[in-house]
């Protein structure tokens, strides 16, 4: 058995917060209260003539494999401590090695804490003794009666999880996506897109519909009846760190499913209570189609006539108030960024001094397709819904007037889940102007 240790002098970060967490969370488990020690006889050591104290409070609690320890100084010893690991249970009495119960580490009196790292799952018993000939063992002074459980050692922990055999079947107006993870222990990201899911720039153009645990075989989604739809299952932690790798049959769709539009009866094509998607579809967030100019939603059916009596109604009200005159939008500049690219002193830092740039030039010279271009790429950094809302409305300017009305609908859609009044009324001129097309 053999495993990697770390000491801990200082424990800083959001790291030590979640091992504060779990070590207050285990204190009545395997630690005593402080100040509430019953008494447990003896609780030193005869070193020669002289008397030892042993450390005290051990404590341990696991986190992604690996396990801190920590423990209270003994007074006015001097020496080394040794950190012990059994999957057996230590006993009260004098300590004996076994070839059941491993050094994890020695340390020195001035540390108080131990990060192990066992190298197989199982069940652990620690103990903290003096580094003496002869040491004892006190029950919850130092060593805990009750085990740690480890589940996936810490290098498991790191490992991503590799998704196999990916297969989409269409199933009563759903899509049901089929899959085997590699290991549990881990979040699997779920993407959909108008287009084939083959790099990592694809993903700027789909749709994640969730995230799951790394346990689950399958996910069900509900796609936007009549609109083509590839899918893709990948390691949450490596799509963002950008390590994902895409391939064809084991984590990415190659062909698209279709839901025939018609096919889904009301009521039975929205996710139930509880879904796993994190937005409804298709109003408030529809999947981006590609990037090009002749794309457009084929909804396979013409529009049916209206009947005498309503076609009646209609007419009276177009003679009455006239067909309204479709004035196109100016290019809107919000108020809180038209003073960032006012601002003498720059544009402040991160994405709002890049996207004051990109406002400040291309835009504000109509120059659409290069503001696009570099709108687009904001996409990849922006790391908040309000960011993100605010790139996609000046996104949207840009593809409606290069006449891209249905990229741009879908950018403004976007948008109008933070600013809402700045982007309807855009939405509604690019609709339009999408309608006039057809």
């Amino acid at each position: 058995m053999s495993s990697r240790s770390t000491h801990v002098r200082s424990i800083v970060g959001g790291r030590a917060v979640a091992w504060l967490l779990l070590l207050f969370g285990t204190f009545f488990v395997v630690g005593p209260f402080p100040g509430a020690v019953p008494s447990l006889g003896a609780q030193t050591e005869e070193s020669g003539s002289a008397t030892v104290s042993t450390p005290s409070r051990v404590r341990a609690a696991e986190l992604d494999g690996e396990v801190m320890v920590t423990w209270r100084d003994a007074a006015g010893y001097e020496g080394d401590y040794r950190v012990w690991r059994s999957q057996i249970a230590f006993e009260s009495g004098t300590f004996e090695e076994s070839s059941d119960i491993f050094l994890a580490d020695t340390v020195s009196s001035s540390i108080e804490s131990l990060i192990d790292r066992p190298a197989e799952p199982g069940t652990y018993y620690y103990a903290v003794t003096n580094d003496l000939e002869t040491t004892y063992l006190i029950e919850q002074r130092n060593f805990l009666p009750r085990p740690v459980q480890i589940a996936v050692t810490a290098e498991q922990a790191q490992t991503p999880v590799t998704v196999r055999s990916l297969s989409v079947e269409t199933q009563n107006g759903t899509a049901l996506l089929r899959f085997e993870p590699s290991r549990h222990g881990r979040r699997l990201a779920v993407y959909a897109a108008t287009e084939a899911i083959e790099g990592s720039e694809d993903l700027q153009r789909a749709v994640r519909l969730g995230v799951i645990d790394s346990k689950e075989l399958a996910y069900r989604d509900h796609p936007i009846p009549g609109v083509p739809t590839y899918y893709a299952v990948l390691d949450a932690e490596h799509v963002i760190t950008g390590d994902s790798k895409f391939v064809p049959h084991q984590n990415t769709s190659v062909e698209a499913i279709r839901i025939e539009l018609g096919s889904v009866r009301r009521g039975t094509g929205a996710p139930q209570v509880g879904s796993q998607r994190e937005a409804p579809i298709p109003i408030l967030r529809m999947p981006w189609l590609p990037a090009t100019e002749a794309y457009a939603l084929d909804l396979g059916r013409t529009p049916s006539e209206l009947d005498p009596e309503t076609q009646n109604a209609l007419d009276a009200i177009l003679t009455t108030y006239g067909v309204p005159a479709l004035v196109p939008p100016e290019p809107t500049i919000l108020p809180g960024d038209r003073n960032i690219t006012n601002s003498r002193d720059g544009a402040g830092t991160g994405l709002r001094s890049s996207l004051a740039t990109v406002l400040a030039g291309p835009f504000t010279r109509t120059e659409w397709s290069e503001a696009e271009k570099q709108l687009s790429n904001l996409l990849t950094i922006a790391s908040s819904a309000d960011h993100r809302a605010r790139v996609q409305f000046y996104r949207g300017q840009c593809l409606y007037f290069l006449g891209r009305f249905n990229e741009a609908s879908l950018s403004f859609v976007d948008a109008r889940e933070q600013l809402f009044a700045e982007s309807q009324p855009w939405l509604n001129a690019a609709l339009r102007a999408g309608e006039t097309l057809r």
